[in-house]
């Protein structure tokens, strides 16, 4: 309590990397007044006893909009957690805790840059007011059980650049305006197998460098703007239901626009096609080339 009260005019306060600390919170940080950053990743603090809400009372007390950076990564944290009378905050790093229920963020956190939860237990929707914010460019939720639908509003995020949901219990179809953002990177929605329907065009992607779906039900014919899209280093549709093509003239028109380089090498286009089964993704027979069917 002493070290705390001669910190009262702190502004960042860091206990990163492995540095020991257990236990909860003091609940004497919220009278840390100027605090604006706190990170205290990889450590083993943790909820108190009889509380499923380790981080309520701690920050924010005396002003809302002072807080900007709350890291709080690999400790072990259980329960619920609500940020969102933190309006100041821009970057909140929860992952690789357990905290579940609701997201911890709201409509008032107008500010915020970046989110990530990766690899906790949050078994909600997302809420329409996440994709309200402005600022957002990087919103990480992989590995959690989150449910629902994908929000139409997802695509009007302008600044969103990173944009992973990967292995959670999300359905429906992709919105069809998340495709024409040219700013973003990285799009991950792998491991959600109730994921349905067609790839949205892509042509406007051109910045994206990562898209993974795999494991979705996506189905529909791989869309010859892979091969167009400048950046695109990565991209991994394995176990899903997308085909190729019907023939050998449209294998080799995608092969034409530089697919055959993005796709792994089992997707990739050969002289002897082979009969795919794009259900489990492996190849099959050698089937007749003058044949139709889908293949790759």
């Amino acid at each position: 309590l002493l070290l705390l009260l001669l910190l009262l005019d702190l502004l960042l306060l860091e206990w990163n990397l492995h540095t020991g600390l257990t236990g909860p919170l003091p609940e004497e940080m919220s009278e840390l007044a100027t605090l604006e950053h706190f990170y205290a990743s990889f450590n083993s603090l943790s909820t108190p006893p009889g509380s499923t809400q380790p981080l309520a009372g701690r920050f924010c007390k005396y002003s809302t909009t002072r807080l900007y950076s709350l890291i709080l990564r690999a400790n072990s944290f259980t329960g619920t957690v609500n940020m969102s009378h933190c309006e100041g905050l821009g970057l909140l790093d929860v992952q690789d805790n357990r905290f579940y229920g609701h997201l911890p963020i709201g409509i008032t956190n107008q500010g915020l840059i970046s989110l990530r939860a990766t690899n906790n237990m949050f078994n909600t929707s997302i809420p329409e007011a996440l994709w309200r914010l402005p600022q957002l460019a990087t919103l990480e939720m992989a590995n959690n059980a989150l449910t629902g639908t994908l929000s139409p509003f997802m695509g009007t995020v302008n600044n969103l650049v990173n944009l992973r949901l990967g292995n959670n219990s999300l359905r429906g179809t992709i919105p069809g305006n998340v495709t024409t953002n040219s700013q973003m990177l990285l799009l991950e929605l792998y491991d959600n197998p109730l994921l349905h329907g067609t790839l949205p065009d892509v042509s406007k992607m051109v910045g994206i460098r990562t898209l993974d779906l795999r494991n979705t039900s996506l189905s529909g014919s791989i869309p010859e703007a892979l091969g167009t899209l400048p950046y695109l280093e990565r991209v991994d549709i394995s176990m899903t239901q997308m085909r190729c093509c019907r023939n050998q003239s449209q294998a080799d028109a995608l092969a034409a626009h530089g697919i055959h380089r993005l796709l792994p090498t089992f997707l990739r286009f050969n002289n002897r096609l082979q009969l795919f089964d794009t259900v489990r993704n492996t190849a099959g027979s050698e089937v007749d080339l003058d044949r139709s069917t889908d293949l790759l």
